[in-house]
């Protein structure tokens, strides 16, 4: 783990690894969302593991079932409920992945069917007394809850095939009763063991996940989003745009002398401009646009309206860097280049061509400062010059 000079902790090395997991750090307290985050993920896994689970219990169930009647030549009614048991199984493994179901759902159906599989054997002591049967009770209570990844339906089914099975006990085994207490005990306490070591796993493999789709989104030293976390959102943005019949724009920012920068004063350095651009972007752009880092030294801003005065930004940026950013203007002189573009929201746009327009703008702003006496935005140069090569001046 490393810790950068603006405090954020980095603990994914350079090969990706999270060295959280590999040091044996403990995690701080979730967040809400990473505690939705995690839900979620439990849920689908629950949802996708369903159909196999119960497939396979049923096909046990039936396997099992059947050679006991084949070789016993003994068929009885709590024989038959273990038959149709592992109907009622396929069935509800089959109805599970339906899109219909919810995932919250699943979890429910998957400890009904442990609450009535293993109700079915407590039926089968009760008809012909054997202390076969119940070792298989305990079993189902063991090992049903690290399926459901569920605490609550976990527990529920605890309760519920524990009374059957304390039932069962003192009417057949009443002597018996404080053994097979305790055997309960141990299968709920075995059952939450492992309901508890299976979610904190797939916890942890829901956070690696999650931080591998922040890292394919966002770029790590702004964490502004990067070029494909930016794109995946603009068809979504331009589709609401068109139904409301307004302007999308972009707005191209490049910063200006950062390789002179990087290759003086080291990449350390370059980081630190990066960074304070991308905070003064942040805090000039309005409420709703998507900023993020375009490329090494360019950024975009992506909005619905009417673009802002690009003049404008460009001051509000710089004199935010200038003001709070505590960057050494002695080393890189604060200057960065704005290019906008817009035009009317259409589905089916092409997003590229609108920044390529803003990145023609941009430099087209930035000859006209350059040639402009070599003032930066018009302030020292000359105005007529200035007016002159704005009205004169096309790139691209």
């Amino acid at each position: 783990m490393s810790v950068d000079k603006y405090g954020n902790k980095n603990f994914v090395d350079g090969k990706g690894w999270d060295r959280r997991f590999m040091l044996g750090e403990s995690f701080p307290s979730p967040t809400a969302s990473q505690i939705q985050t995690r839900t979620k993920f439990r849920q689908q896994i629950v949802k996708q593991e369903a159909l196999w689970l119960l497939t396979w219990t049923a096909l046990l169930v039936v396997f099992f079932t059947l050679g006991d009647i084949i070789f016993t030549q003994n068929f009885s009614w709590p024989k038959l409920f273990h038959l149709c048991v592992g109907m009622v199984f396929l069935g509800a493994g089959f109805l599970s992945v339906r899109e219909w179901v919810s995932v919250r759902t699943v979890p429910w159906v998957l400890t009904g069917c442990a609450t009535v599989l293993a109700y079915s054997f407590l039926w089968e002591i009760w008809v012909n007394p054997s202390e076969v049967g119940m070792p298989y009770v305990g079993l189902i209570m063991a090992v049903f809850g690290a399926f459901t990844l569920s605490y609550k339906a976990t527990m529920v089914g605890f309760l519920t095939i524990t009374v059957g099975g304390i039932f069962v006990v003192f009417n057949v085994y009443p002597t018996q009763l404080l053994e097979w207490g305790q055997v309960f005990v141990a299968a709920i306490l075995t059952g939450t063991i492992l309901l508890t070591v299976r979610r904190r796993a797939i916890d942890r493999l829901a956070d690696a996940s999650e931080t591998m789709k922040t890292l394919a989104t966002r770029d790590p030293v702004t964490l502004l989003l990067n070029r494909h976390g930016l794109e995946d959102r603009v068809p979504e943005i331009v589709s609401l745009a068109a139904r409301g019949k307004e302007n999308v724009f972009v707005a191209f920012i490049d910063i200006d002398g950062l390789k002179v920068a990087n290759d003086t004063y080291g990449h350390g350095f370059g980081d630190e401009v990066i960074h304070a651009v991308a905070d003064a972007i942040r805090s000039a752009s309005r409420t709703g646009d998507l900023y993020a880092r375009w490329g090494g030294d360019e950024f975009l801003v992506f909005g619905v309206g009417a673009p802002q005065d690009a003049d404008a930004f460009t001051r509000r940026v710089q004199e935010t860097i200038l003001n709070s950013s505590g960057i050494d203007l002695s080393k890189w002189a604060g200057h960065i280049s704005v290019g906008l573009a817009s035009q009317p929201a259409e589905n089916g746009m092409v997003f590229n061509d609108l920044t390529v327009r803003a990145d023609i703008d941009m430099y087209r702003r930035r000859t006209i400062r350059r040639l402009s006496v070599g003032g930066e935005l018009g302030e020292r140069g000359n105005p007529q010059l200035s007016n002159f090569l704005e009205r004169n001046i096309t790139l691209g």
